[in-house]
């Protein structure tokens, strides 16, 4: 009895072993987020719904690390912020403002209307907005005594 005793215990000691890796590797299957900073290409586009949800949609340009004397075109990225930070967003944010986010990439897909081919655009789902200056002419508004953020 003794041994029968000993047989399970390292049994049930290796299936609580491999229930826990199981779980780390179900718990963390991969990352998806995205981290940029960069300046607003339009003041944000606002959409209400009827179900109270609110979105912001506007483009981000952001300029690559580059070597001295060597000029490269901004990446532009089409961001999509939803309920109070697209409220934020819609209130404070303006074409030209420098701002942060984080969030993760998203694709939107559809069926051209004319062509019936297919479309995807990608998107980064904002989560997280801060705002870090305003738009050049809002600066020097508030050089002049405009409102604060």
């Amino acid at each position: 009895m003794a041994t029968a005793t000993a047989t399970r215990k390292p049994q049930s000691a290796q299936a609580v072993q491999t229930t826990t890796k199981a779980t780390k590797i179900k718990a963390q299957p991969g990352i998806n987020l995205v981290s940029l900073v960069g300046r607003v290409g339009q003041d944000p586009e606002m959409r209400y719904f009827d179900s109270g949800k609110i979105v912001a949609k506007m483009s981000l340009a952001v300029n690559r690390l580059r070597r001295a004397g060597e000029e490269t075109p901004p990446d532009w990225f089409d961001l999509e912020i939803w309920g109070k930070t697209a409220e934020i967003a819609g209130e404070y944010v303006r074409k030209g403002s420098m701002i942060g986010v984080t969030g993760q990439l998203s694709f939107s897909r559809w069926n051209d209307k004319e062509t019936g081919q297919p479309r995807i655009r990608t998107v980064i789902r904002v989560d997280n907005l801060d705002l870090l200056s305003r738009a050049r002419s809002q600066e020097d508004d508030e050089a002049q005594g405009g409102e604060d953020f």
